[in-house]
C-alpha cells in the first residue's frame, strides 16, 4: 500500500458519515460536533469505553486518578476523563484551543479539569 492510499484511508476515516463518524458523532452529526459546545453523547460513550479498555480500569475507578494530557487541542478528551471522575490537567499551545476548552468545562460545569496555554 503507497503512502498516498494510507492518507486516503485516514482521511475516509474522518468524513462525515462514514462507519467511524456515524458511531463516535451519530449520523449527520459531524459538523454538529465541531461547531457546537456540548460533546455528542456518542462521542462520550466510545471514549469513555476506549479509556477504560485501554489503561484496563473499570469506569468508575477513574473517579480521582490524576491525569494530565499535553496538547490537548479544545479539551474534548480531557473533559471525558474529568466526566468519568478524573482529575484532569491539560496543556496546549494554543491558545484558541485552551479557550474552546475552557467553554467545555464551563458547559459540562466540571471542577476537576484544569486548562493551560503553554505560551
Amino acid at each position: 500500500m503507497g503512502l498516498s492510499s494510507i492518507f486516503d484511508k485516514e482521511k475516509m476515516k474522518y468524513s462525515e458519515n462514514n462507519e467511524f463518524t456515524t458511531t463516535l458523532y451519530g449520523k449527520n452529526q459531524f459538523q454538529y460536533s465541531v461547531d457546537k459546545i456540548e460533546l455528542p453523547v456518542g462521542f462520550i460513550k466510545y471514549h469513555k469505553t476506549n479509556f477504560s479498555n485501554h489503561f484496563k480500569l473499570k469506569e468508575s475507578n477513574f473517579k480521582g486518578k490524576k491525569i494530565l494530557e499535553t496538547g490537548c487541542g479544545p479539551g474534548k478528551h480531557a473533559v471525558v476523563l474529568s466526566l468519568m471522575g478524573a482529575n484532569v490537567t491539560a496543556v496546549d499551545l494554543s491558545l484558541d484551543n485552551i479557550q474552546k476548552g475552557e467553554k467545555l468545562k464551563k458547559f459540562y460545569n466540571l471542577s476537576n479539569l484544569s486548562l493551560f496555554n503553554m505560551i
